[in-house]
C-alpha cells in the first residue's frame, strides 16, 4: 500500500477556498461591469437628476437626508432587536453596516 505525501483533504480545503476567491472576484468584476455600463447608459439622466436637486430648496434637500438617515437607523433597532430575540447582542453600529449591506449590496 502506497501513502500519498499530499494529504487530500487539505488539497481539497484550499481548493475549495480558492474557487471561493475566483467567484468573488467573477462576482465583483461583473458588478463592477454592470456598474460601468449603468452610469454609461444613464449618463442623460444622471445629468438630470443633478440638475433637479441643485435647484431644490436646501431645506427639502436636507429634509430628504434627514429622513433617509432616520430610515436606516430605525432598521438598525430592529436589527438590534431581532438579534436580542435570539439571544444575540449586537451594536447600533453593526446594525447600520448590516442594514447597508443587505440593501446595497
Amino acid at each position: 500500500m502506497t501513502s500519498f505525501p499530499i494529504n487530500i483533504s487539505r488539497t481539497v480545503s484550499v481548493m475549495g477556498e480558492q474557487r471561493k476567491l475566483i467567484m468573488q472576484f467573477l462576482l465583483s468584476a461583473l458588478f463592477i461591469g454592470l456598474g460601468i455600463w449603468f452610469f454609461h447608459h444613464e449618463a442623460a439622466e444622471i445629468t438630470k437628476v443633478t440638475y433637479e436637486i441643485s435647484g431644490a430648496l436646501p431645506l427639502f434637500v436636507a429634509l430628504g437626508i434627514f429622513i433617509t438617515a432616520v430610515y436606516i437607523f430605525t432598521h438598525s433597532f430592529m436589527y438590534r432587536a431581532a438579534f436580542e430575540a435570539v439571544g444575540e447582542k449586537i451594536t447600533i453600529k453593526a446594525g447600520v453596516l448590516l442594514f447597508l449591506k443587505r440593501n446595497f449590496i
